[in-house]
């Protein structure tokens, strides 16, 4: 359960951050940038609670394996955060790979969830 719950935290923050990073029109004005600063703060500061709590259950190995869900989460955070990106316009090459990218991390985290063969490979 630890490990779905850090997997969709991961996919929370990676959206958000590269949500505040997308909104960054003009590094000139200062609220856009305080946009990303913040969205980079709320994950160091994510990171350091997750590490903390696998220091706290140190002898649990379900939460030592669940802290690689964790950067998991972030890349298919940023992957649905770009698939906005991916409806704008006329297809090209790179939004067809992004789409088949997005179409293969969904299989990997449905199958690091679902399929425990899979999630036994993590270290």
């Amino acid at each position: 359960m630890a490990a779905i719950g850090l997997l969709i935290l991961g996919a929370f923050v990676g959206y958000i951050i590269l949500h505040g990073l997308f909104k960054i029109t003009d590094w000139k004005n200062p609220i856009a940038t305080l946009n990303g600063v913040l969205s980079a703060a709320v994950a160091g500061g994510l990171f350091t609670l997750i590490s903390h709590l696998a220091q706290s259950q140190a002898g649990d190995s379900h939460v030592d394996r669940a802290i690689y869900f964790y950067p998991v989460g972030l890349g298919y955070g940023g992957l649905c955060r770009g698939l906005e990106w991916v409806g704008q316009g006329n297809m090209s090459v790179v939004k067809v790979l992004h789409l088949i990218a997005f179409a293969l991390a969904s299989l990997m985290v449905l199958a690091l969830i679902f399929y425990p063969p899979v999630r036994q490979l993590l270290p």
